[in-house]
């Protein structure tokens, strides 16, 4: 994951580097950058190593079962015995596995994956997830996402004003790399130090038009993490 993110970052450095704002791209970019780092902060956020290994595999678990549904034949039976195999050694080392059971009828796919007492499922939704992990850029997902997604509205409203799209990838980027940062300092048990310039995000919040700042500074909840 923190490969993922550091190839995200560069993707947005070599971007910004072109003489032309390509948002869309870069809204694309940022968004991916939220989820990983999301992602990241869910599966280290646990005290403990057993919650931490239940959503490990929970991921994984995921992961496969998002890859069967999109195959087929040979591929989808060969995704399918990995799974087998996979749940086999979870439950050899002590691990426990639930599978899908809807209305009394019991499906293949696992659906709660435990490690001792604790347990994590392995459906979820990527907007819950930023939520959760990243409150702060919550708001921002469902319109980056529109964008992705190549909506009209959305994109024309792009087009139309691309600072407000310059201002949301900087923050969307920023929130990201530091909910990331944070997870994985605390994983190895220091704190991390703040690495973004606060004149910078001095200047980023001076690039509002003032009627909007006025209007977004009324709106904000008072110590509303990273809402500068």
């Amino acid at each position: 994951m923190s490969n993922a993110l550091q190839t995200h970052l560069r993707g947005v450095e070599l971007l910004l580097e072109h003489e032309t704002f390509h948002a869309l791209p870069l809204v694309t970019i940022a968004r991916a950058m939220a989820e990983v780092s999301a992602s990241c902060s869910w599966l280290l956020r646990p005290a403990t190593a057993d919650a931490r290994a239940a959503r490990a595999y929970a991921l994984i678990f995921r992961d496969i079962e998002k890859s069967i549904s999109r195959s087929r034949g040979k591929t989808a039976t060969t995704l399918a015995e990995l799974r087998e195999k996979l749940i086999e050694e979870v439950e050899r080392a002590g691990g426990k596995i639930q599978r899908r059971n809807k209305d009394g009828k019991m499906f293949d796919d696992v659906h709660v994956v435990r490690v001792k007492r604790a347990h994590a499922k392995t459906g979820f939704n990527y907007s819950d997830r930023v939520a959760e992990e990243i409150p702060s850029v919550a708001p921002m997902y469902s319109a980056m996402s529109a964008l992705v997604h190549g909506e009209p509205l959305a994109v024309s409203v792009s087009l139309d004003d691309p600072a407000i799209i310059a201002r949301t990838i900087g923050f969307v980027v920023q929130q990201s790399t530091a909910t990331w940062s944070q997870a994985i300092h605390a994983w190895v048990g220091v704190d991390a130090a703040p690495f973004i310039n606060d004149q910078d995000v001095r200047a980023l919040k001076l690039s509002i038009p003032k009627a909007l700042r006025d209007q977004l500074e009324a709106e904000r909840p008072r110590g509303t993490h990273g809402s500068s």
